[in-house]
């Protein structure tokens, strides 16, 4: 259901005659951009995987097709999903056995009418925090959660392909972004005429369209949906 976004501009460039690493590297920029726009424009879904905290560091890298988390917990003796406590603004210094309570004005804004209705907040929290760090694209955790696994369910854009080390692109959304990087390349050429630019233009917004509409079967209220099962299903705390 993924196409490498490396393939992608190498046929683009195949068909536009180029063979340099020069304009390898132009076209893949031009690429990146296209994905960061079709990001904001085309819809994704719930994703839910389960990451191993870092021994050494207390974190966990970001998935690439991140967009936010709807929940952060682990596993609990019987299977079920207990919810983590979000700390955003102390150090997250701290063992399962004296766990530290967390002030209200420690949340972040979104998650404080849920403090005490749903349990992720404020108060003692015997299965541990996180915190979102999204300057190095990390979730860190407290030290009580060190080599366990967590599971993080996250919105997606479903546009790129989460896995380590590869730049992938879904299937629904290719026509969309050979036709920005074509748009794109030839867009401040002089020697081409203004109705060849605007054609490629519509060729790309048209493929964006389309691409929106195979992509959003995950609709805003479907999502809201499944955020606030999430949070009347978790265990209070």
């Amino acid at each position: 259901m993924y196409t490498k976004v490396e393939e992608i501009v190498n046929d683009v460039i195949v068909e536009e005659g180029k063979t340099s690493e020069n304009d390898f590297l132009r076209y893949f920029k031009l690429a990146l951009n296209g994905l960061k726009e079709l990001n904001f424009d085309v819809g994704g879904g719930i994703r839910t995987i389960e990451l191993k905290v870092s021994s050494n560091t207390l974190t966990v890298d970001l998935p690439a097709d991140y967009v936010d988390y709807t929940m952060i917990g682990v596993y609990g003796l019987n299977g079920d999903v207990h919810p983590l406590g979000l700390r955003s603004r102390r150090s997250l210094i701290s063992t399962a056995a004296n766990s530290t309570s967390v002030s209200d004005d420690e949340l972040e804004p979104p998650f404080e009418q849920y403090t005490q209705k749903y349990g992720i907040g404020g108060g003692n929290n015997a299965n541990g925090y996180y915190r979102i760090d999204y300057e190095n694209n990390v979730i860190q955790f407290t030290s009580d959660l060190s080599g366990k696994k967590i599971i993080l369910e996250y919105i997606s854009n479903n546009l790129v392909h989460p896995k380590f080390g590869e730049v992938m692109v879904h299937i629904y959304a290719e026509e969309a972004l050979r036709s920005y990087i074509y748009w794109k390349s030839i867009s401040r050429k002089r020697n081409l005429p203004p109705s060849e630019k605007l054609a490629a233009r519509s060729e790309y917004y048209n493929n964006k369209r389309l691409a929106r509409a195979r992509m959003l079967k995950f609709t805003k209220s479907e999502a809201l949906q499944t955020i606030r099962k999430a949070f009347k299903q978790a265990p209070k705390i």
